[in-house]
């Protein structure tokens, strides 16, 4: 149980994105025993953030798991991508992706845009 939440924000003026940022978070369920999901790596970042028609922000995070559904680590990993385009309009456009080493019955996906 991982998730990966990307927040963007930005400024138009004159038919023009005038500043673009982004911050992302990451959070990931651990089990008492010190064992459970970790966050293995996570990079965030905008693209043409000044002066430009659109922009474009993105958050990418890996996730591993070793606990009581797998002892050697190697069974279940997850690697989740958050994607924002960012116009000149006032308008944003995301979508995501969700990579899985394993999965098991139970696992819901929970995605949107607000």
């Amino acid at each position: 149980m991982t998730a990966l939440y990307l927040t963007s924000h930005w400024a138009t003026e004159g038919g023009r994105v005038v500043s673009a940022g982004a911050g992302a978070t990451q959070q990931w369920n651990r089990e008492p025993w010190d064992a459970g999901w970790s966050r293995k790596s996570a990079t965030e970042g905008v693209d043409r953030a000044t002066g430009c028609l659109a922009s474009s922000s993105e958050a990418h995070a890996d996730f591993t798991h070793r606990g009581i559904f797998d002892a050697t680590g190697a069974w279940y990993a997850d690697t989740h991508h958050s994607y924002v385009d960012l116009k000149a309009d006032g308008t944003a456009f995301c979508h995501f992706e969700v990579n899985l080493r394993h999965t098991f019955i139970g696992l819901n996906w929970r995605r949107g845009c607000g």
